[in-house]
């Protein structure tokens, strides 16, 4: 991982994400195009992948708050299953 500090604040650059190593194609497929405010394109991971990396991690590192979140987008994008 590498930590950059930019004049818009950090900057995570990961090689590997953990829990969804070597699944770079499926990953992809999954992401959401968006824009940054300058209009810079990138894609980012589906809330299901993210919240396959936050359960990945260990207990005492995993965000509850984001995991309760990202559990309430999937059950809305399935309608609420």
């Amino acid at each position: 991982m590498f930590c950059l500090t930019t004049n818009h604040g950090a900057l995570d650059i990961f090689r590997e994400v953990l829990g969804l190593e070597n699944r770079y194609d499926e990953c992809r497929r999954r992401a959401y195009a968006a824009r940054t405010a300058t209009g810079i394109s990138f894609a980012g991971l589906s809330d299901r992948d993210m919240l396959t990396c936050q359960e990945s991690l260990p207990v005492e590192q995993q965000n509850s708050r984001r995991m309760k979140i990202l559990r309430r987008a999937i059950l809305n994008e399935k309608g609420g299953e």
